[in-house]
């Protein structure tokens, strides 16, 4: 989404949905841009979820490019309340018991996304 001003707009949206009592705040962070994405940062880069604690006080998740470092790190910060997980679920089944274990993680496949079939969405193994 192109802005000429992107802090002044979405703060002011985030300050509207604060006022009107939604939910939560779902932030994709910078680094994602359509089917690409960067690891997310640590700690949280302008615009990310952070940058809208100030203004929202309610539920904020966090979505895009995280690891299970940086989406702690966020909740340490109190830069989100919950992080997204998308992509690392689709290739490993069993991601929370991988992050406990500090276990190695299968690489998402991005060409067999939501294709249809089994390949890349139900076939990545689980810890044995």
């Amino acid at each position: 989404m192109a802005d000429s001003d992107p802090a002044t707009t979405f703060t002011q949206a985030a300050r509207d949905l604060e006022a009107l009592g939604v939910a939560y705040l779902h932030v994709i962070e910078p680094g994602v841009n359509g089917t690409l994405s960067v690891r997310a940062q640590v700690p949280s880069p302008p615009l990310a979820s952070g940058f809208f604690r100030p203004v929202f006080s309610r539920a904020i998740i966090a979505a895009g490019g995280h690891t299970s470092g940086t989406g702690s790190s966020r909740i340490e910060r109190d830069e989100a309340d919950l992080i997204a997980y998308g992509q690392l679920f689709i290739s490993n089944p069993d991601l929370p018991d991988r992050f406990r274990r500090r276990a190695a993680l299968s690489q998402p496949s991005r060409s067999t996304f939501y294709g249809g079939g089994a390949a890349g969405y139900t076939d990545y193994p689980a810890l044995g």
